[in-house]
């Protein structure tokens, strides 16, 4: 059995602490690069004889010209995986589900954070989502509880 002594063991100490926030930094970079790489969402589209304006990161939402609300579409290019949140005009959210669902070709997930009772949760849940857990709210409206609803729309590849 080997001693360490204690300046050894405070060094693996910190190492152990900074791992996992160096994983948090690097998710960050990576949400930061992807904001301005290739758009996850097009800017205008037809969808049910609609024409839905939405870009990817934060944006407002418009369907017929009409301002509906706002949303904020990410792509994490490592996990595969599309990050939303909207809020806007309740007969708005079943159609910016669906946008968003249209436009997220060759990813794995796509993961909805809500406020529950709203007329964005009972979209996403009619949509086929899963409520997963309680979610930390996004920066804009902290205090209000939300939630994680998410799909898988490409199991891995099996090894």
């Amino acid at each position: 059995m080997r001693i360490m002594s204690r300046s050894a063991a405070r060094t693996r100490s910190a190492l152990a602490m900074i791992v996992p926030s160096g994983r948090v930094v690097l998710r960050r970079v990576r949400r930061a690069r992807s904001a301005g790489s290739s758009a996850t969402v097009g800017t205008s589209f037809a969808l049910d004889g609609r024409t839905v304006e939405l870009t990817t990161g934060r944006s407002r939402v418009r369907i017929d010209g009409q301002d509906v609300g706002e949303a904020d579409v990410r792509r994490d290019h490592g996990t595969s995986t599309v990050e939303a949140w909207m809020q806007v005009a309740a007969e708005a959210a079943p159609l910016v589900v669906r946008a968003v669902e249209a436009q997220s070709d060759g990813v794995r997930r796509i993961a909805w954070l809500v406020v529950p009772g709203t007329p964005e949760a009972s979209a996403v849940e009619a949509a086929g989502y899963e409520r997963e857990s309680v979610w930390a709210p996004p920066l804009a409206r902290a205090g209000t509880p939300h939630e994680l609803w998410a799909r898988i729309t490409r199991p891995p590849a099996a090894r």
